[in-house]
């Protein structure tokens, strides 16, 4: 354990953190060594498109195909999806290292320490099925229809899909359903423009929900400018957002469907759980200032029908979840008492510098894979510790201001690291 009792015995401590950080950066250079690819399976699955469309006249967006309608016996219902690798290392390195020991960070800043507010989270989808939620019944804060419509009752599977996805990915999220899909003259399930921009106002409001992040599955190849406005409300209040990229990457060259491609937002590519990019994802961009992480979204197992779904539209909540362990980290010891940090990592700018380090550059794309487990880990397999020097959790934290006063300049962090 490193002594911290003096400035310099401090300086010392920063320094082999650096060291620390620059020999593991080159001993996971190989790819295929630290996260090797698995074998392709057999069966064929049923591709899940993204709720989108072409830019009609009308100011909403088809759901068609959203969920394949016939099932490849050979998986077995509510069998581990190909997405399981991916989680099984969620779960068992960066949950482990969040929560610590005996969970005790969980909600908690150590047993019988004080509690932080929990992350919160929009979902705006089309409805949900309680009953298939029902296990995470206590952080689901609200649901609301925004569209002031019906909707096809087998279109809940997907926002109930997505929305059990961002559960999983923070155990400790509170999250707000916002429906934004209804009928439309054909009869066909749609994203309705003016649904999402009011769901995406009162959502980053204070005076409504507040939340800290808002996934959107959808989008349209054209830019909407109600949803525009209603992206820059949310900024304006620190909300980060999430939306998929497109499932037609193959179809439309260069088209990351909107509000992905908005200056605002965050966008997220499916791939497979050993980080290769899903054939339909969009390999080159015209749009170079966009920078793209990617996320499991092939072989999800849907909530309702049990069906093996792929698309970005279940990407997109899981990068959001990742989003929320990091900006949940900073509400935890140590960083709880840095007012900057949890100031810089609410922006934009400051979660993409952190989801670079929780990434890995793929050779074959321009999309970055998270690995959250790159930052968000104890590679000892002791919990992290109680966040106090020489700990894990205290390296991690440490770590965490490095990469934002990168972007932010050197006040960042400056509570807890002068």
């Amino acid at each position: 354990m490193y002594n911290t009792s003096s400035p310099d015995n401090i300086t010392q401590l920063y320094a082999s953190i650096e060291g620390f950080d620059g020999d593991i950066d080159r001993l996971i250079d190989d790819w295929g060594i630290l996260y090797p690819s698995l074998p392709d399976q057999e069966s064929p699955h049923h591709r899940s498109t993204t709720i989108e469309g072409g830019g009609t006249s009308q100011e909403s967006t088809s759901l068609a195909l959203l969920l394949g309608q016939s099932y490849e016996p050979s998986f077995g219902p509510k069998q581990q999806s190909q997405a399981g690798l991916w989680q099984a290392l969620l779960e068992n390195k960066t949950h482990k290292f969040m929560y610590g020991k005996d969970e005790q960070f969980f909600g908690t800043n150590g047993i019988g320490g004080p509690a932080y507010e929990p992350l919160k989270i929009a979902v705006l989808d089309s409805d949900i099925s309680p009953k298939h939620l029902k296990p995470f019944r206590m952080r689901i804060k609200a649901r609301e229809n925004f569209a002031d419509g019906q909707q096809n009752a087998a279109d809940a599977d997907h926002g109930t899909t997505v929305t059990e996805l961002v559960l999983k990915a923070c155990p400790t999220a509170h999250v707000y359903i916002a429906q934004v899909t209804k009928l439309n003259a054909s009869g066909e399930s749609a994203v309705d423009a003016e649904a999402a921009a009011k769901a995406i106002e009162y959502a980053a409001d204070p005076t409504g929900w507040g939340v800290d992040i808002i996934t959107m599955s959808f989008g349209w190849t054209h830019i909407n400018k109600r949803i525009s406005e209603a992206l820059s409300f949310a900024k304006q209040h620190d909300v980060l957002m999430f939306a998929s990229t497109t499932n037609y990457g193959f179809a439309e060259t260069n088209s990351i469907l909107y509000p992905g491609r908005a200056q605002e937002v965050i966008c997220v590519d499916a791939a497979e759980d050993t980080g290769q990019l899903a054939g339909f994802a969009i390999e080159d961009i015209s749009q170079g200032r966009i920078e793209r992480f990617s996320a499991p979204g092939l072989g999800i197992i849907s909530a309702i029908s049990g069906e093996i779904v792929d698309g970005s539209s279940f990407a997109c909540p899981l990068a959001a979840g990742i989003a929320a362990l990091a900006l949940e980290f900073t509400r935890q010891t140590p960083l709880c008492d840095s007012k900057s940090v949890q100031e810089a990592v609410h922006q934009r700018e400051g979660m993409v510098r952190i989801l670079r380090r929780m990434s890995k550059l793929n050779f074959s794309s321009s999309s970055r894979f998270l690995c959250p487990w790159e930052l968000l880990s104890d590679d000892d397999g002791v919990y992290g510790g109680d966040g106090q020097p020489g700990s894990a959790r205290y390296f991690v934290a440490y770590r965490f201001i490095r990469v934002l006063r990168q972007e932010f300049g050197s006040d960042v962090g400056k509570e807890i690291f002068p």
